[in-house]
């Protein structure tokens, strides 16, 4: 095993009377005590490892003077005169030892006695205390160290008290990962990688002897844990036979049989195991539980007084001899009582798991059907699934409400065929037993089911459906809520509005669910409105409140309103905390869910920097899900489309717009608008004119008939596009108005920055003209030094106040790169343009704090030497180069930093080496 460096380290340094090394077997005490011998520092080592003969006084004493003989020639003679008289321990002991004491003193160094399995001292009583006298009255300088897998009984409460006393656990000899890791290095021929070293440390958990028995067996086609095992904890393992050999032949009939039996266990509880095991035998497991954790047998306590575990590969050795020597049917009948256990405390989930281990699962069953609504509630999708697929299908088949919890699991973890025919098996059983209870959930959970997945008529039937079914005020509401989102996404409006007041009427103070799954429907209207911000308010207040942890899919929905919100409002980074609040909010097991969020932050990423990462992940979630394309009404490949438009990837876009277009058959108006919005802009820009122009007007009808803001921004957007393009500029200025009034109202933000940065000659045309200009500098530096080109147009302008605020629009949008731009009119007719365009490049130069970040290294240095004062001629000569480069350097670098004047470069220039301000007095006025 590796040197414990950290350990031997401290036994040098410390100057402890007594260490006690006590831990389970297999954690190295004796090799480490063996490194502790090797490290004595000057001092004399005396080894003595007791066995079962050493509890005869007479033969312990002698080996105690034969190991110091080794060291004292001569020593001893005194002490062998008196040991042969002794018989057993019946003579005065301590009178020997105190000759023993007596003579070693003599010796010039001290010496440490070293006493390996020590354990066996418990059961020799004359031993322990013979070595308990040797602490008491060796001199100060002398040292005992002791090596037990049990608990000793000695008494040293002085030296703890005195920090005379080192005790050295299981837990000190425990390998780290970095540890174990340097046991493996080297051992194949690609060095494991992280999550498999993890893996096995988990299985280990840094058990010395299993982490260096498997070393020899791993291999580079053979990797850890799974294709080692078998040799590991089969019948002839290596890691079986040494628990075999080291601690299950020191155990006796009844702890063998317990630890078989409880190996069955996630978790030893002592009532359970009392309750399954020993009732009425008038017996409790605490007295064997308490010897195992004091003998170290590889038990951890849990709860004192409670539960306890198993060291994973030590319960897999136990199961596996439970196998070997239990009968089948003997197992069987222990997981049933485990199970009746378990259940009578209420402890449904493990109740569960044994009475399905037991080979039983009608007795399963029933607590299933009872608490499988609480399962699903928690969102223990992946357990329940679990439990059910190891139940007869004739048997789910034939009971609906298993049926319906098979549905859920399924739908959840991503199997929506499977989750459809469970959901008609379950209507139908609920149907034909009249159970309005299960008809009423399992048409509210199929309209949610096809909600999801865009198909919104069936959605709305089976919420109708719902409503028929519900009895109590709450089912009303909900179902009335569900009708209406989907009449909204329908294009019903007013039958909406009517189902919500409705619903409104049915509710109380005392219907906190219901109330709100209404409020969550009431976010609806304001997406299609385009009302960004006022959405992402009323979600803030949903989070907010104390919303019911149960109603999973409302939570889900409100989360994704947040992240959409702030997505449109181009708050990527705030979107971004929002989708990781998903597993706090929601849990981590719900697959649809996590299809969902993941989508979204691909959405999101599409914006940051190039987008491929966003890409990556939609398209990658896209061939995840296939045909189905489960990812709610809003998560339509729109969005890629839109990027690939972006990139000039026209076909490629309206390919993607065009397959969305099946939306249409669920109903969805919003969504349908939205493809052809997306799909309009994609074939006006891929020269596909008349096309594109309807399914823009088609887009712009529906947005009109239903109140889609956003969609109305988009249409006008890229009719003033097209109009542009066409020299239309009348109607340009028209279509241009009305999006950018839109997006200043309701911040679609999003929209208009990556459009801006494919439209920038549309952004200037509105900047020139005077449209939403605020509205548009606080977008610009979004949109970026893509519009520069077109904003640096509006400086030939023969207004001179458009010039005026043109040099605004190209320092927001170029910031530093505008500079050579708005230098360009420093000698303009019109006083306040050259006023405009010296205030804009002075705050550009006090902006920067990096010039050699923005020029070349040879730039720089023409800096440096500007500021020393150097003309043409003497850089010239300084640098070797000729003089015209030189001027040409300065010439670039009065360009690229918005200069006009050595002194300014000079101020510049100090202000960034020396950290010092530099006063608008300090630069000169051009």
């Amino acid at each position: 095993m590796l040197p414990r460096a950290r350990l031997v380290d401290d036994f040098g340094q410390n100057d402890v009377r007594v260490t006690i090394l006590c831990a389970d077997a297999g954690y190295g005490k004796t090799t480490l005590m063996g490194q502790f011998y090797q490290d004595l520092d000057g001092k004399l080592g005396v080894w003595y490892q007791l066995g079962l003969g050493d509890k005869n006084m007479a033969v312990f004493l002698a080996h105690l003077v034969e190991g110091v003989s080794s060291h004292m020639t001569g020593f001893g003679a005194a002490m062998d005169r008196a040991l042969s008289g002794m018989k057993n321990t019946d003579g005065d002991w301590e009178s020997y030892l105190t000759v023993f004491i007596n003579e070693i003193s003599a010796s010039d160094k001290p010496f440490v006695f070293f006493f390996d399995e020590f354990q066996l001292a418990n059961d020799f009583e004359n031993i322990r205390d013979a070595v308990q006298f040797l602490i008491k009255y060796l001199p100060t300088d002398y040292r005992v160290v002791l090596a037990s897998r049990e608990r000793t009984s000695l008494s040293l409460g002085r030296l703890r008290t005195q920090r005379k006393l080192k005790e050295i656990d299981t837990e000190d000899l425990r390998f780290t990962m970095e540890e174990m890791e340097g046991v493996y290095r080297g051992c194949c021929e690609k060095d494991l990688n992280e999550d498999e070293l993890r893996i096995w440390y988990t299985a280990t958990q840094g058990w010395p002897v299993a982490i260096v028995l498997s070393r020899n067996l791993l291999t580079i086609e053979r990797r850890i844990p799974e294709h080692v095992n078998p040799e590991l904890l089969g019948e002839h393992g290596t890691i079986a036979g040494y628990l075999a050999e080291e601690v299950w032949s020191e155990l006796d009939d009844e702890l063998k049989q317990f630890l078989m039996v409880t190996s069955i266990l996630d978790t030893v509880d002592i009532e359970i195991c009392d309750q399954a095991l020993m009732a009425g035998e008038g017996k409790s497991s605490v007295g064997l539980l308490r010897e195992m954790e004091a003998r170290n047998l590889m038990i951890s306590c849990l709860e004192e007084g409670r539960s306890y575990i198993y060291q994973p590969l030590v319960r897999q050795f136990l199961s596996m001899k439970l196998e070997q020597i239990m009968p089948v049917a003997e197992v069987d009948d222990l997981h049933r009582r485990y199970g009746e256990a378990y259940d009578g405390n209420g402890q449904y989930d493990l109740a569960i798991q044994h009475y399905l281990q037991s080979r039983s699962p009608d007795l399963a069953v029933g607590i299933i059907e009872t608490r499988g609504e609480a399962i699903l509630d928690a969102g223990h999708y992946k357990t329940l699934a679990k439990w059910l697929s190891q139940i007869p299908v004739k048997t789910i088949t034939a009971r609906p409400w298993l049926a319906y919890y098979s549905a859920k699991s399924s739908e959840r973890l991503g199997d929506l065929a499977g989750a459809e025919r469970w959901y008609e098996v379950a209507e139908k059983g609920f149907s034909s037993r009249s159970d309005a209870a299960g008809s009423y959930a399992c048409a509210m959970s199929m309209a949610e089911f096809f909600f999801m997945r865009d198909m919104h008529r069936r959605s709305l039937e089976k919420a109708i459906d719902a409503r028929k079914w519900a009895v109590t005020p709450e089912h009303k509401v909900a179902a009335f809520s569900r009708m209406a989102t989907q009449n909204l996404l329908l294009g019903y409006g007013q039958e909406a509005l009517e189902l919500l007041k409705q619903a409104a009427a049915l509710c109380d103070g005392t219907m906190v669910d219901t109330r709100f799954v209404l409020e969550v429907t009431e976010l609806v209207p304001l997406w299609f409105a385009g009302e960004f911000p006022a959405l992402h308010d009323e979600v803030i207040r949903l989070q907010r409140a104390s919303s019911p942890r149960s109603l999973m899919f409302a939570r889900f929905q409100i989360l994704c309103w947040k992240v959409l919100a702030l997505y449109e409002m181009a708050r990527y980074e705030a979107a971004l905390a929002a989708i990781d609040e998903r597993s706090g909010y929601l849990g981590d097991e719900d697959q649809l869910f996590r299809l969902g969020f993941e989508f979204l932050r691909g959405v999101v990423l599409l914006n940051v920097g190039d987008g491929q990462a966003g890409r990556e992940i939609i398209e990658g979630i896209d061939r995840e899900v296939g045909d189905s394309k489960v990812l709610g009404p809003f998560y339509t490949p729109n969005y890629l489309g839109a990027y690939l438009r972006r990139q000039d990837e026209l076909e490629r876009a309206i390919e993607v717009h065009s397959s969305c277009l099946h939306h249409r058959d669920g109903g969805n108006q919003y969504t349908a608008a939205s493809c052809l919005v997306n799909l309009g802009a994609a074939r006006i820009r891929g020269r596909q004119h008349s096309e594109g122009i309807r399914n823009l007007e088609e887009a712009r009808a529906l947005a009109a008939d239903h109140g889609y803001r956003f969609i109305s921004t988009q249409a006008c957007f890229n009719f003033a596009w097209a109009a542009l393009e066409k020299g239309d500029n009348d109607k340009a200025l028209a279509e241009i108005r009305k999006a950018l009034k839109n997006a200043s109202l309701y911040q679609h933000n999003n929209f208009i920055i990556e459009e801006g940065k494919i439209s920038a000659g549309l952004i200037a045309f509105a900047f020139g003209h005077g449209i939403e200009q605020e509205y548009l500098l606080s977008v610009l530096p979004s949109i970026g030094p893509v519009a520069i080109e077109a904003l640096a147009e509006l400086l030939k302008s023969d207004s001179a106040s458009v010039r005026t605020v043109a040099i605004t629009a190209l320092s927001a949008s170029g910031g530093v790169a505008a500079a050579p731009y708005i230098r360009r009119v420093l000698r303009d007719e019109d006083l306040d343009v050259r006023r405009t365009a010296s205030s804009e490049l002075r705050r550009l130069r006090m902006s920067i704090d990096s010039p050699e970040k923005i020029l070349t290294r040879r730039e720089n240095q023409v800096m440096e030497l500007i500021a020393e004062g150097m003309s043409n001629a003497e850089i010239s000569e300084r640098l070797y180069i000729s003089e015209p480069t030189a001027k040409t350097h300065i010439s670039r670098i009065f360009r690229k930093l918005g200069l006009t004047s050595r002194s300014q470069v000079a101020a510049l220039f100090q202000k960034n080496s020396q950290g010092a301000d530099v006063n608008s007095q300090d630069i000169a006025r051009p």
